[in-house]
């Protein structure tokens, strides 16, 4: 009888550990990711996009993907102790799984879907 006891709780146990790693290896990308590319000649500094902030970014450099959410965001930075900020909102948005790349310059700004 312990013997029937203990073999339940352990294929019981297997399969937890089962099910929860499978859930785990499911986990979603998220739907929108946005990277940074500097185009400008000085460092791009503080750059936040919807609450998401983003590393500084030298001349020529690309951030790495960060997860945002979809729909309209200002966008802002700092550069040489002037902070730049877009006159119109960026919009993230579409269905399924997507990567953006935003290049930032000082007098302009493009968003390109890749």
């Amino acid at each position: 009888m312990i013997e029937a006891v203990c073999y339940f709780i352990s294929k019981r146990s297997v399969l937890i550990l089962f099910v929860s790693l499978l859930l785990i290896g499911c986990s979603k990308e998220p739907d929108h990711s946005l990277k940074i590319r500097n185009r400008d000649n000085q460092t791009l500094r503080s750059i936040n996009i919807g609450g998401v902030n983003f590393k500084n970014l030298e001349p020529g450099e690309a951030s790495e993907y960060m997860p945002i959410p979809e729909g309209s965001h200002t966008v802002s930075w700092i550069r040489n102790s002037i902070t730049g900020q877009t006159t119109e909102p960026i919009v993230i948005e579409g269905k399924g799984t997507h990567k953006w790349t935003l290049i930032l310059s000082y007098y302009r700004w493009e968003l390109v879907k890749d």
